[in-house]
């Protein structure tokens, strides 16, 4: 099964040059004597050996870190891993291997698009923290109570349509001890325009210290 891990790693974009380091590793650390009379793999020494000779084999149809080789499908039927007799011989290994890569490249598909949308959101935030400039300050509330109040300002270009503010209560050494979230939305904050906001400060043992901090929210257009 190694010569077919090789080739569906090459179809789906991961490197085969770094699976003899793996086993190499694996005969450093754990050594290549299993002690078991009935172990049924090579041994680690001995498969860095096989896979050292195979890899090559397989980066011939090898395109890229993430990058899928669209020509699997004619690729499996001849390949110089596979015995043509294996790839052939109506026992499930083709369908197996074709199935395995189409999975693994919608796995990339899914973590690139994660991926930019966490850069999206990302980017969202920065932009934030440049536009959105908050002020906080402490006091009674009209029921008895101790209160934050503050205020946002929009000093962008886009309208700001949610914000998520985190208020972080410090311990008398600079120890973060609870972060209280406070939430604004929906919100419709143009530019050069100022919203209001309040909260119950909590009673947090130890808090000798507050601040206050845009954590995120949502641009309009």
């Amino acid at each position: 099964m190694d010569r077919v891990s090789l080739l569906y790693m090459a179809f789906a974009g991961c490197n085969p040059n770094v699976v003899p380091g793996i086993w190499a590793r694996a005969a450093e650390k754990y050594g290549s004597n299993p002690g078991d009379l009935l172990y049924d793999h090579p041994l680690n020494a001995d498969r860095e050996k096989i896979l050292v000779s195979l890899a090559p084999l397989a980066m011939r149809y090898y395109k890229g870190e993430g990058m899928q080789n669209t020509a699997y499908a004619s690729i499996l039927q001849s390949n110089t891993l596979i015995p043509r007799e294996s790839a052939s011989s109506g026992n499930g290994l083709v369908d197996l291997t074709s199935g395995i890569v189409g999975t693994y490249t919608d796995y990339l598909k899914a973590k690139n698009e994660e991926y930019h949308r966490q850069i999206a959101k990302m980017q969202q935030v920065e932009t934030l923290h440049r536009t959105a400039m908050l002020h906080f300050s402490i006091a009674p509330t009209s029921d008895g109570h101790q209160g934050i109040f503050g205020n946002v300002s929009n000093l962008g270009t886009q309208p700001i349509t949610s914000l998520q503010i985190a208020v972080y209560y410090y311990g008398s050494f600079g120890q973060l001890l609870y972060t209280q979230p406070i939430v604004l939305q929906p919100l419709d904050l143009l530019p050069s325009g100022t919203v209001n906001w309040s909260a119950y400060e909590l009673a947090i043992p130890g808090a000798a210290r507050i601040a206050a901090v845009v954590m995120g929210g949502s641009l309009g257009q």
